[in-house]
């Protein structure tokens, strides 16, 4: 996902992210970093870390968990009206499907109230998965999609 959001954005959110890094270093686990949106339609990106599955000591699913409330709370900072995101973590990081879209539904669910929150699936199985994880929460008659 982060490949195909850089390569949309061009080549300025790239060199933010390179400015960034070699300023401040690398965005620990769990925490975020914003730039400019380029050619996005949108003002800013939230770059959020989610863990690489497994390799946490026990601590993959506050990591996750606290990948996306960080995200959320930047963007009520920002006073951005809504936020877009994948299943962080469930790509090239492994993070299991089920589990990950809970963690994400569940964790987004108390700031949307305040914030119009979009979860994208970039396949049949993801969508399917997020719906599934939306119907089972106590989100589902709010205002997530």
């Amino acid at each position: 996902v982060a490949g195909a959001i850089s390569s949309a954005a061009g080549p300025g959110l790239d060199r933010e992210s390179d400015e960034l890094i070699s300023r401040d270093g690398p965005v620990p686990v769990g925490e975020v970093a914003v730039t400019g949106a380029y050619d996005l339609d949108a003002r800013w990106v939230i770059h959020a870390v989610g863990p690489r599955y497994g390799l946490e000591e026990g601590s993959d699913s506050e990591l996750l968990a606290s990948a996306y409330k960080s995200s959320l709370e930047k963007a009520l900072e920002l006073g951005a009206p809504s936020i877009a995101f994948p299943v962080i973590s469930a790509g090239i990081f492994g993070y299991p499907i089920e589990e990950a879209t809970a963690i994400a539904i569940d964790t987004s669910a108390p700031f949307a109230d305040r914030l119009e929150i979009v979860f994208v699936a970039f396949d049949t199985e993801t969508q399917a998965r997020l719906e599934a994880a939306l119907e089972s929460s106590e989100a589902s008659e709010g205002p997530l999609r």
